[in-house]
């Protein structure tokens, strides 16, 4: 729950939790496709690290955290102690040990300063896992850090919009790059979004409602939704906006029918991106290169969130459109950097970094990158280049002081011998 005054009255938001008890949905259940669902569980069968789930606020994460925990807490068992730390607790987890945040709610130094303290007393209680809801600040971080460090696995959320974006946002918070790009702390990285899944008895077919879109609108969706073997236009459904009589549910208050909600829809379903991260991978992050880490993630069978979206319209699960607005079709294009336009810009900052070097020396970088040279060996040249250029400034400043030490000592030779010279006279 939270308010504000505005000009016009009073504005709150409350949020509703659905109380399912022990019932935890599985990844299955939630959305997830099958190869995920592997590669989660192969994550979460490693001994220590941290797996961090991110997405903005509703896109389900508390749920998938739960779930995440009731398969670690099967695969142990239940003889390993799992401990949360949630405000509030979201849900039963059958197993664990749940810990609510006791603060006043209103002070936001007091709820950090809680969260601070939870963190840190779970870490006295032996548990073998720790489930942070959110590492809110550097302070919930840094305990989480030491915890994975230490022999735990952690899991917990961070408010980013991609899973590649997590180091980054970690980082902007004040966590040492080199602290955190580490494939043996950081095990998991996962974005998740939720997209509303369609009424399979009115959703409206390609065919009936292909007459009703715009042009633009026409040639965005065969663009973008034309995956062999994945999606096609023909593939796709729509939302009734009416609805039927499976779908639409009265709200009612005090006896009375105030609205319907659930026009052509039945639930939500999560479209996300599941990474286990390698030394590789945050090598590339560490040069700064995203572009070439995603690249390098999706070469290796990286499932992007678009392509987990086009299973589900593929399946038509889900409206084209409504989705587009949670995860852009066009998403992979966007972020995509052809390999030669990479080269080249590879190229063209190690020729920059380079200015004292040999003019046959660039010349030869030039050439390479104009043949159409791999990036990889194209990033080689360049991290070659920024060596030698190092050497060649740390040896020019060595001369230099060497040259400075030689005068002064030449300049004190010469002072003492006039000293010694009068003094004698």
């Amino acid at each position: 729950y939270s308010h504000t005054p505005t000009a016009d009255g009073l504005h709150f938001v409350m949020r509703t939790i659905n109380d399912d008890g022990d019932r935890v949905p599985s990844l299955e259940q939630l959305g997830f496709l099958p190869a995920q669902v592997v590669l989660v569980q192969r994550i979460l069968r490693l001994p220590e690290g941290m797996v961090i789930l991110s997405g903005p606020t509703g896109s389900g994460k508390s749920t998938t955290l739960r779930s995440f925990s009731r398969i670690w807490l099967e695969r142990t068992g239940f003889l390993k102690r799992l401990l949360t730390v949630e405000d509030p607790p979201e849900g039963r987890i059958a197993g664990a040990i749940q810990t609510p945040i006791i603060c006043d709610k209103a002070d936001e130094a007091e709820v950090r300063r809680a969260w601070e303290r939870a963190i840190s007393s779970a870490l006295r209680l032996d548990p073998d896992a720790i489930m942070p809801g959110e590492l809110r600040d550097l302070i919930s971080i840094l305990a989480g850090i030491f915890a994975a460090q230490t022999g735990h696995l952690v899991m917990s959320t961070l408010h980013t919009n991609s899973a590649l974006s997590i180091p980054e946002r970690m980082i902007t918070m004040g966590v040492e790059a080199a602290l955190i790009l580490d494939a043996q702390l950081m095990v998991g990285l996962i974005s998740q979004r939720l997209v509303k899944t369609l009424c399979p008895h009115c959703k409206v077919p390609w065919a009936q409602k292909k007459a009703e879109l715009s042009e633009e609108q026409r040639t965005y969706l065969e663009k973008y939704c034309s995956e062999p073997g994945l999606c096609r236009p023909e593939d796709l459904y729509f939302r009734h906006p009416e609805g039927c009589e499976h779908c639409r549910k009265a709200v009612v208050l005090n006896g009375r029918t105030v609205a319907t909600v659930g026009h052509g829809v039945t639930g939500r379903s999560v479209v996300a991106e599941v990474i286990r991260p390698d030394a590789r991978l945050f090598r590339l992050l560490k040069t700064g290169s995203k572009e070439a880490a995603r690249r390098y993630w999706m070469a290796n069978g990286g499932i992007t969130r678009r392509t987990h979206l086009l299973h589900k319209l593929g399946a038509g699960l889900a409206d084209p459109l409504e989705a587009d607005e949670t995860i852009p079709l066009d998403e992979d294009d966007v972020l995509q950097v052809e390999d030669s336009f990479s080269a080249q810009a590879a190229g063209t900052a190690a020729i920059s970094g380079s200015a004292v070097l040999s003019e046959e020396l660039k010349l030869l970088v030039s050439q390479a990158v104009s043949s159409g040279i791999e990036e990889g060996l194209a990033r080689g040249l360049q991290e070659a280049l920024k060596v030698a250029l190092s050497a060649l400034r740390q040896n020019a400043a060595t001369r230099t002081n060497q040259s400075g030490s030689q005068e002064n000592h030449n300049a004190g030779h010469s002072g003492n011998s006039n000293s010694g010279g009068g003094h004698g006279k």
